[in-house]
């Protein structure tokens, strides 16, 4: 195997050529020839931005993995972990491990009961920003959700995949008195309370 001091050192652009491949894998400059993964250090990645007449954004950071690009480095270095499977930011409270340190402060809102978010329409207050643009979705009517099958709209995403078990003739909901089986759990609860509840 090569050792460091055959691996190139400059950025390669396109991803085309020989050059430093940013994100797990790297290339030798000579031959082109892919190396084993190793840690990415900001010490290996030197990158000269070209003169660019475009406006399009620049992305010279690639993941090896999934070729997805970014403008930064840090961004890239944040992505990998969803290839590495790596965790280091702990919540102190409960245990639990999170590859963002936004997924973590998002976290912690659980324990401190924290709701930053408010809905202009209404006043109600949640602690995820995507929490509130979903309940957007109440106040403006949007159903972005659209079902393939009978072009039935949603306005939330689990909406409609609770949706397509009816086409898919899916019943995951069992009663556990006689054994019949539904596709939506509303309709279970329905059930046992009109067959299975003492009046």
């Amino acid at each position: 195997m090569e050792s460091r001091t055959d691996i190139g050192q400059r950025g390669d652009w396109t991803a085309n050529g020989p050059g430093v491949f940013i994100g797990c894998l790297y290339w030798n400059v000579e031959s082109g020839q892919t190396l084993v993964p190793i840690q990415l250090r900001q010490a290996d990645v030197k990158l000269q931005r070209p003169q660019v007449t475009s406006t399009k954004a620049e992305t010279p950071y690639q993941c090896g993995n999934c070729n997805r690009q970014f403008t930064y480095l840090c961004q890239l270095k944040s992505h990998m972990r969803t290839h590495t499977g790596e965790k280091p930011y702990h919540c102190g409270e409960c245990n639990r491990q999170f590859s963002q340190l936004c997924s973590l402060k998002a976290h912690m809102r659980t324990h401190t009961g924290e709701k930053p978010y408010r809905c202009e329409e209404c006043g109600r207050r949640f602690s995820q920003q995507s929490s509130l643009q979903k309940h957007m979705f109440v106040h403006t009517g949007e159903k972005p959700f659209k079902c393939g099958v009978c072009n039935m709209q949603f306005s939330r995403q689990g909406n409609l995949k609770t949706h397509m078990q009816i086409h898919l003739g899916l019943k995951p909901f069992r009663c556990d008195v006689c054994n019949t089986r539904f596709s939506r759990l509303c309709s279970l609860n329905k059930h046992v309370a009109r067959f299975h509840t003492k009046s």
